[in-house]
């Protein structure tokens, strides 16, 4: 008798089927609704970044050219920066179309959290190093599994590795001051796991273009974790909510980026010998001068005294390793 109490009436039923065919349309209880539903994921995470991943594409064409002046002064030959789109993909899905080997910089952004990746694609490394010290670049093995790089490969590595850095962190300013710190380096990029593979990565790729021919490109990753934490700075500065800097500030940023491509000359200077006069004019050829050599030679720019460090070779050329800032004595 008690199930019996539960149903429902005939009545009921009948006003129930009618409303069914007739819509129910009542404030606050539903709504009609024409034409087909749309799917909605509530994960998706292209949904959320999607107007920040524009705001990452200007802040990367700053990044493109201040990267383009950077390499042009570090190897003294013209070269040409096309800034692509930024793309939000799965980390798997990025992985399986990049190159067997390439130069894969494991880094960390800080402040922020996680880790970022700067892929160098072999080509470019090839171009550089040809245009740097001439000749034919990287050998037949350049494009094989678990290969390892040659030390001057790595300097030619780390130079571009290094302007990259110095360009993400000035283009990054308006926004937070990023500071990149280099982490490892991975051959294969299927090795570098900065995620899970069905996590989402924003790739932003640079086509680089090295004394008139095509070589490669650079690719700047980020997980979309670690920029999910910075995406309302990013929407505000892409809205222009940020404060804008002052004339003052604009200035001395466009003389900054005017002279950063001058050339400067660096005397390196071993060491000191005081001479009278009368001694000076009394030297003749292959006479032998002693002095007493200081741990550490002296550079100096415009006989501005700017670093000291250790004189050594790098392959044939004589080469400085800085060890310290120049500090005068008080």
């Amino acid at each position: 008798m008690a199930e019996q109490d539960n149903l429902l009436s005939t009545e009921e039923l009948d006003a129930l089927v009618s409303e069914s065919k007739d819509e129910l349309d009542v404030s606050g209880l539903g709504s009609k609704r024409d034409g087909k539903e749309l799917k909605y994921d509530i994960a998706s995470e292209a949904a959320f970044l999607n107007f920040n991943l524009d705001a990452v594409h200007r802040i990367h064409q700053v990044l493109g050219k201040k990267l383009q002046q950077d390499l042009k002064s570090a190897f003294k030959s013209e070269i040409e920066i096309e800034v692509k789109t930024a793309e939000l993909v799965s980390f798997d899905a990025y992985a399986s179309l990049a190159d067997t080997t390439t130069a894969t910089n494991v880094i960390s952004m800080e402040p922020l959290r996680g880790q970022a990746l700067v892929v160098i694609e072999i080509p470019v490394i090839s171009a550089a190093l040809s245009s740097f010290f001439g000749g034919r670049g990287l050998n037949k093995e350049a494009n094989s599994i678990n290969r390892k790089f040659t030390a001057t490969e790595i300097t030619i590595k780390n130079i571009i590795l290094n302007s990259t850095f110095g360009s993400i962190h000035e283009a990054w300013a308006p926004i937070l001051s990023l500071t990149p710190v280099f982490i490892g380096l991975e051959t294969e990029l299927a090795n570098a796991k900065i995620t899970s593979p069905l996590n989402s990565v924003c790739v932003n790729r640079f086509s680089i273009t090295i004394a008139g021919n095509d070589s490669g490109s650079i690719e700047i990753v980020y997980p979309y974790s670690m920029l999910r934490l910075i995406s309302s700075k990013l929407t505000q500065w892409a809205q222009g909510s940020i404060k804008k800097e002052s004339s003052q500030s604009i200035w001395r940023s466009s003389l900054n980026a005017a002279v950063a491509g001058a050339t400067v000359e660096m005397t390196v200077e071993l060491g000191q010998i005081n001479l009278t006069l009368k001694e000076f004019e009394l030297l003749r050829e292959e006479e032998v001068v002693v002095f007493n050599k200081p741990p550490l030679a002296r550079a100096s720019v415009a006989g501005i005294p700017v670093f000291e460090g250790s004189i050594g070779s790098q392959g044939s050329q004589m080469a400085l390793q800085v060890v310290r800032s120049f500090k005068a004595p008080k």
